[in-house]
């Protein structure tokens, strides 16, 4: 198949190219670009800052850098990561 993007730079801007699934309290290959929730709820999470807090987030993507997702106090389901 032609990639006809093949000859541009990705940017954070731009869509992610890999995706991942995501299960609570296990290690990501890599930062995420954005997180998707197939189910809403809680997510506790760490950013790609440092930061560790726990948010409600609606089913959808979000263009969150996400470092990891502890298990504890998660409800949201069917979580993927892009980077």
């Amino acid at each position: 198949m032609t990639d006809n993007y093949a000859g541009y730079t990705s940017g954070l801007d731009s869509p992610g190219e890999h995706l991942f699934a995501i299960t609570p309290g296990t290690a990501f290959p890599t930062t995420t670009r954005a997180l998707f929730l197939g189910v809403a709820g809680a997510v506790n999470l760490t950013t790609a800052g440092g930061e560790t807090l726990t948010v409600t987030l609606t089913a959808g993507w979000h263009p969150l850098r996400v470092a990891s997702v502890a298990s504890s106090a998660t409800t949201a389901t069917g979580l993927l990561g892009t980077y």
